[in-house]
């Protein structure tokens, strides 16, 4: 049974301040639980109620958790709903330590860095893309959505445990980090005079996706190497930031791909 003080501490950790200040952030459901357990990412504590132990989804997460060792513990609905985001939860969750990587992962070959991007479906989705298209981190700067707030989390659907996603960066840090490390600085902008198709990607680039409504940072520009666009054909004003972001990893997975034939 919870006592009073941890299910205050839980209750926090529904806002970047708790999450922040204990070190720790919730996943809820089947499937970030699963993924969580099969990319054997350090959980702290798993909840789950009688309801959803007749799951046979949840009674999978609670046995693999108890077979590796994780401390389990079944809890009211009540309970799991004040701690859940979703409206209609579905009986577990778990609780995680912000395990995250000290340093930028400079030791891969493709990086994204998403410069105050805002919506929390947006950069849960890049996450999942970049995952998808094999990038080897993605970084976020201090003005994004919390990689940790539940909206993200589910939109990355489990491929926040799958790459480095590196937090609270400052934009112009990393750029200049990376430039001096050898990586091409690729920014992508709906203005740019190149397609994302005519650039020849080099082993080592860093793809910097600005905020939707406003773009880069200004002070991003002039260490950039190249201006990249997604062609629109179309009437459609503009394209979603992971949607776009996803056409241009794409291509440059292509690319690398047909070069390794």
């Amino acid at each position: 049974m919870l006592t009073k003080t941890q299910l205050k501490s839980l209750r926090a950790l529904k806002q970047k301040r708790g999450r922040t200040g204990q070190g720790k952030f919730l996943i809820e459901g089947t499937r970030l639980c699963r993924e969580a357990l099969m990319s054997n990412v350090n959980l702290e504590l798993v909840l789950y109620t009688r309801e959803g132990f007749q799951v046979r989804e949840v009674k999978e997460v609670v046995a693999e958790a108890q077979r590796r060792g994780v401390p389990n513990l079944r809890i009211s609905l009540p309970v799991l709903r004040s701690l859940a985001d979703t409206v209609t939860p579905q009986g577990v969750l778990a609780v995680i330590p912000r395990l995250l990587p000290q340093r930028l992962p400079h030791q891969g070959k493709v990086l994204l860095l998403l410069d105050r991007v805002r919506d929390p479906g947006n950069v849960g989705t890049v996450i999942r893309t970049a995952d998808a298209a094999g990038a080897d981190g993605v970084i976020l700067s201090k003005e994004s959505a919390d990689a940790f707030s539940p909206k993200v989390l589910r939109a990355t659907m489990g491929s926040i445990f799958h790459l480095p996603v590196l937090v609270d960066e400052d934009s112009r840090d990393v750029v200049v980090d990376l430039k001096k490390k050898g990586f091409r600085i690729y920014i992508a902008e709906p203005k740019a005079k190149r397609s994302h198709t005519q650039v020849k990607y080099p082993r080592r680039f860093l793809l910097v996706v600005g905020n939707e409504t406003q773009g880069p940072r200004a002070d991003l520009r002039p260490l950039a190497d190249e201006f990249i666009n997604v062609p629109i054909r179309g009437r459609a004003e503009s394209l979603n930031v992971s949607l776009a972001t996803g056409v241009i990893l794409y291509e440059a997975l292509r690319q690398r791909e047909g070069r390794k034939r």
